[in-house]
C-alpha cells in the first residue's frame, strides 16, 4: 500500500487549484493543529462528507509494580485516533 506523503497532497492539492504551495501548506498545518487540538481535549472531531476522528483509551492511566522490580511505577496510559469514513 503506497502513502501519500504531505508533500505529495500539497503538490497534488496545488495542480487542482490556483493556490500556492505557500497557501496549500499553511492551511493543511492549521487545518491539522485544529484537529489534534480537538482530538486532544478528548473531543471528536466530525467533518461532514469525510468523516470523524474519534479519540480512543487504549490504556488508562494507573499506578502497578514492575515485573522485574519491586519498584510502583505510574503507567500514564494512552489514547489513539480512530477515524470512521463518512
Amino acid at each position: 500500500m503506497a502513502t501519500l506523503s504531505k508533500s505529495k497532497l500539497i503538490e497534488q492539492v496545488e495542480s487542482k487549484s490556483e493556490f500556492s504551495k505557500e497557501t496549500i501548506e499553511a492551511v493543511l498545518d492549521l487545518l491539522m493543529e485544529e484537529i489534534g487540538s480537538g482530538l486532544s481535549r478528548g473531543e471528536s472531531v466530525s467533518l461532514s462528507g469525510y468523516g470523524v476522528f474519534v479519540p480512543r483509551v487504549q490504556k488508562m492511566q494507573r499506578e502497578g509494580q514492575s515485573g522485574s522490580t519491586s519498584w510502583w511505577r505510574a503507567d500514564t496510559g494512552h489514547t489513539t485516533v480512530l477515524y470512521k469514513p463518512g
